[in-house]
């Protein structure tokens, strides 16, 4: 099983269709993955998940728990998903 992560900042909407666009091109030409591991955040995740939706493609979501870890919490998430995703 491949894997790829997506993540990134939170005001990528504007660039919507174009993400789309991009996931389509790595999964086409780069590696075909079959299972997309994402945070759950908007943006860039949000796209992730909505692509991998549309593709009936599993999606594992990490959150981030922002109560314990404050400031950190998107940092820590991250990590998590390079090393359990």
């Amino acid at each position: 099983m491949t894997t790829a992560l997506v993540c990134g900042g939170r005001d990528l909407d504007w660039i919507y269709d174009d993400a789309l666009r991009a996931l389509d091109e790595a999964w086409r030409v780069h590696c075909q993955f079959d299972n997309l591991v994402t945070g759950d955040a908007a943006g860039a995740d949000e796209i992730a998940r909505s692509w991998a939706k549309s593709r009936k493609m599993p999606c594992r979501v990490f959150y981030a728990d922002w109560e314990r870890y404050v400031k950190w919490a998107g940092h820590i998430r991250n990590q998590e998903m390079l090393d359990k995703g």
